[in-house]
């Protein structure tokens, strides 16, 4: 069985991740399934800042919802006593994909800005290269009780990622806001007004993880899955840019 989870309303995301992770593992000793797959996310691995995050880093959490959840369900498919295997995708895009293909070309199309260099990393992972890991994670037995990333062997920056998409788009340029601008925001000076005047307009801050996830400078390493999986993704980002461009208001949209 797999499961995943969802991201939405502070509730939905708590109750989805967390509660009803919990009902599915109680459904599953029930029904005395050979094993279930948890869709995790590598946002677990929070703030942490080494250049190559593999499955045996730590994961405290980080004082925010998502990530939280994430960290606590999968600590409840650990101590569940059922044959488990724990995935943490990446940057997940390809045809109708939400957060990294549909989402970021609607920004594009609102006018949303590149951020200086705009040089995070992105570990991407094409949604067919996706589904054939997830697929080793049943049929291999070796997956029982391990934990894999799973994604792409290689890194785009969010520029490179951004300005893919709008070439897709017919646009060969982003605007951008400066560099100087962003090194302000992102300084312990900037931190503090912008949480000043977000509390005068009553808005919430955004965590220490929120703002660092467009600067992180961490690729994920699937050498676990390559290792133990034979996994293999077969689909690099020129391919997988390519099979959005070909007729791309069809597919995304």
């Amino acid at each position: 069985m797999y499961n995943g989870g969802a991201a939405g309303s502070k509730e939905l995301e708590w109750r989805t991740n967390v509660e009803g992770t919990t009902n599915v593992l109680a459904a599953c000793k029930a029904c005395d399934i050979e094993r279930i797959v948890y869709i995790s996310s590598i946002a677990v691995y929070g703030i942490n800042t080494a250049p190559l995050l593999d499955e045996g880093m730590p994961t405290p959490p980080v004082g925010e919802l998502y990530p939280d959840c994430k960290i606590t369900a999968e600590t409840t498919v650990r101590a569940s006593h059922l044959p488990y295997v724990i995935v943490r995708p990446a940057y997940t895009y390809g045809p109708r994909g939400g957060a990294w293909t549909v989402s970021i070309v609607n920004q594009i199309l609102r006018g949303s800005k590149l951020l200086g260099r705009d040089d995070g990393i992105i570990t991407p992972g094409y949604i067919d290269n996706v589904i054939d890991g997830l697929f080793l994670t049943i049929t291999k037995n070796a997956a029982i009780g391990c934990t894999f990333n799973i994604c792409d062997d290689y890194t785009v920056t969010y520029r490179e990622f951004f300005l893919a998409y709008a070439r897709i788009l017919g646009l060969n340029s982003m605007p951008t806001t400066p560099q100087w601008i962003v090194t302000l925001r992102r300084s312990e000076t900037g931190w503090w007004l912008r949480k000043r005047i977000r509390k005068m307009r009553g808005r919430e801050q955004p965590g220490k993880w929120s703002s660092q996830f467009r600067f992180n400078p961490s690729q994920y390493s699937i050498e676990h899955a390559k290792d133990t999986l034979g996994y293999s993704p077969k689909v690099d980002f020129l391919k997988g840019y390519g099979g959005l461009k070909i007729g791309y208001v069809k597919i995304i949209f």
